[in-house]
């Protein structure tokens, strides 16, 4: 196998068309040099230069190795240095998997706090679903995920807790209510997002685990479209505390579901035993602070 040493300094020896000169280049004695390239020689059984007493001169298949050799340590070079780089957070890329309700409240502070910090790596964002997001993160094609516990198979780090409220209009009589309990809620007209989703599946455990039959009046997709149904007097939606900016309506009001709470554990999510890289990490150490600021949360890290 040829080694990076002995191509370099040939490449060298090519360069600069001389062994005293390429030496020099190279930091290595003129003798160590002829060596390496005369084991390289050996090794692929064929004269790469044509030395003179003036000059040292590429034979044809001296050429087509230096061509080559040139894309081959450019691209080492740049490697190496973008390696470094990443390591000492100048440059670097990192894909972010986020469920759209975090995506589009939390993430955007994020990502100009880190901006800030620091301004030559790229965060790619891509806002999927809580399923799409764990299939990618399972697949390596996201540095790592950010959503509710996605269960089994992948690890989660709880950042935040992202309790659940019932939106409402701000003449409603409600509006001015503590609280909602679970069996109250059970007796409304409730609007909700479609199955499938991750708002969705909490809200159905929610009322399993207290023995009542949920049966939503409507079901839609996207969060505005809830809004806008609470909006015209149509019924009430049940959503986390953290997506209720994106019923897109500023004049609903919050009320807290108790007794029992409703919530979802919020946290980052990654594949077990990956090493992230250090723009990754440092990354999730900007989202920590942030999202236990959000929700108040006091939450210990928790592995599964």
């Amino acid at each position: 196998m040829i080694s990076i040493s002995k191509l370099r300094s040939f490449a060298a020896v090519a360069e600069y068309g001389s062994f005293t000169v390429a030496a020099r280049a190279e930091g290595v004695s003129p003798a160590a040099l002829s060596k390496r390239v005369a084991e390289l020689e050996e090794l692929l059984g064929v004269t790469l230069l044509q030395r003179t007493t003036r000059r040292v001169e590429l034979t044809g298949e001296g050429q087509r190795l230096f061509e080559r050799a040139k894309r081959v340590l450019f691209d080492l070079d740049s490697i190496t240095d973008d390696l470094a780089s990443e390591g000492k957070l100048e440059r670097g890329r990192i894909v972010v998997s986020c469920v759209p309700t975090i995506a589009a409240t939390l993430f955007a502070e994020v990502m100009g706090r880190f901006a800030s910090i620091y301004p030559q790596v790229v965060i790619q964002l891509i806002d999927e679903s809580t399923d799409a997001m764990r299939e990618r993160v399972l697949r390596g094609e996201a540095d790592f995920g950010i959503g509710p516990n996605p269960g089994a198979d992948l690890a989660f780090e709880r950042l935040a807790t992202d309790q659940f409220v019932l939106t409402c209009r701000a003449d409603d009589p409600l509006s001015r209510r503590e609280y909602v309990t679970g069996k109250e809620l059970a007796q409304m007209p409730l609007i909700t997002l479609s199955r499938g989703s991750n708002v969705r599946k909490v809200l159905d455990g929610y009322f399993e685990q207290q023995g009542i039959t949920f049966r939503p009046r409507f079901e839609v997709v996207h969060h505005y479209t809830l809004g806008a149904l609470v909006n015209a007097k149509l019924g009430y939606g049940p959503l986390p505390s953290l997506a209720m900016r994106l019923t897109g309506d500023p004049l609903l009001r919050a009320v807290p579901i108790r007794k029992p709470v409703c919530a979802r554990e919020i946290g980052v999510v990654s594949r077990p035993g990956n090493r992230l890289s250090p723009v990754a990490d440092a990354l999730i150490n900007v989202i920590r602070p942030i999202f236990r600021n959000a929700s108040g949360a006091k939450a210990k890290p928790r592995r599964h």
